[in-house]
């Protein structure tokens, strides 16, 4: 199973006013505001298996 991630990452400009990426590449500055930039990253995981169900739930059974 896949997965999606979106992190957000603040960062610090550089001294000529340049924003700073994160590590990592395929980012995108979403805002830039006094000397640091918010990035925006999606990345793909691997999920290794679906969360459990919850106890006692049921398909539209009825039970007695």
């Amino acid at each position: 199973m896949i997965a999606f991630a979106i992190e957000h990452v603040v960062t610090a400009d550089d001294p000529f006013g340049e924003p700073w990426p994160p590590d990592g590449s395929c980012s995108i500055v979403r805002r830039t505001n006094n000397g640091f930039t918010l990035w925006r990253r999606i990345s793909q995981t691997h999920a290794s298996a679906l969360p459990p169900a919850p106890r006692g739930s049921s398909l539209g059974g009825s039970e007695t």
